[in-house]
């Protein structure tokens, strides 16, 4: 995880307000406004506090952010228990907080939120769960909204597990390049400078053996 896409997250997380008042107000739904500027307030409190969290550095930002997606997984359970439930218009940010979590973070972080936010979705759906016929029917909504919430986050997740496995291999083969250039630097000899540059093909971008081929005349003979 890096600073620049933590501050980004973060930032997401403080457009939540917007994005609640934008779905509230395209929707049929009429919530309790009080009810829904408090908890709005919180999260944005909770937000700012670790944020500030997460600044200080080093193990505070794994606390901040672990802290910070169970109180937003909270606070939107609160904001969507309010405005219709798993049928509401609100629903939709459990998923935008898994894509954000599993892209600007890590995988592991996208994959926790996912889970959270599953617990969160079935507690709120057998919590207001309905009896029909003198059977418990339950909301069919929470099942479509943990359905996009695994088939989107999931694969948002899935890009970011793809990304840093790309973002690794890049970082070790410039760790080998430097690695290489400066054993080079330090060699004395042709010989020398020949063997540093196969031992680091070999070693860097994991080939079993390297040779080096030069022209001698007209042919081209094996040197190492």
């Amino acid at each position: 995880m890096t600073g620049g896409r933590v501050s980004v997250y973060f930032s997401i997380r403080y457009f939540t307000p917007i994005m609640v008042l934008l779905a509230v107000a395209a929707s049929t739904t009429h919530p309790n406004v009080d009810r829904l500027t408090g908890l709005l307030t919180a999260q944005i409190a909770l937000a700012v506090a670790t944020h500030a969290m997460a600044a200080r550095g080093g193990s505070w930002v794994g606390r901040a952010i672990w802290i910070g997606m169970v109180t937003d997984v909270v606070a939107v359970s609160a904001m969507v228990a309010i405005t219709g439930g798993s049928n509401g218009p609100l629903v939709f940010l459990y998923t935008v907080g898994a894509l954000a979590a599993g892209i600007l973070l890590s995988s592991r972080a996208g994959f926790r939120f996912i889970v959270l936010s599953t617990i969160a979705i079935v507690t709120m759906d057998v919590m207001t769960h309905t009896h029909a016929f003198g059977k418990t029917t339950f909301f069919p909504g929470g099942l479509a909204a943990v359905a996009a919430l695994w088939i989107i986050g999931g694969a948002g997740t899935m890009f970011s597990i793809y990304n840093e496995r790309e973002l690794k291999r890049q970082n070790a083969e410039l760790a080998t390049i430097r690695q290489v250039t400066l054993d080079i630097e330090d060699s004395l000899t042709l010989e020398e400078i020949f063997t540093d540059l196969c031992r680091g093909v070999v070693e860097g971008f994991r080939f079993d053996a390297a040779a080096l081929l030069l022209w001698d005349g007209d042919m081209m003979r094996v040197r190492l």
